[in-house]
């Protein structure tokens, strides 16, 4: 799809949940794409993950529960 590699497949796991924890705690919540309370799309800025240098991570309240991570991916379109 796209003619570059991305520095996302090059990363380790502990910096993976690093990261992950990063976005959940100081990124930006996607209004667009969020529905909250029930699930809630938070996205942060690191330079060379993708096309446009930014991970989305999306959270899902499970019932009466906490949130729990549904996905993370690199945004390649918006």
């Amino acid at each position: 799809m796209y003619d570059y590699k991305s520095k996302f497949e090059q990363i380790t796991a502990k910096q993976l949940l690093q990261m992950l924890e990063e976005t959940i705690k100081t990124g930006e919540i996607n209004c667009r794409r969020s529905n909250p309370p029930k699930e809630v799309v938070l996205e942060k800025y690191y330079p060379g993950i993708g096309a446009k240098n930014r991970l989305r991570v999306v959270i899902r309240k499970i019932s009466n529960g906490p949130y729990k991570i549904v996905t993370a991916h690199p945004v390649y379109w918006d």
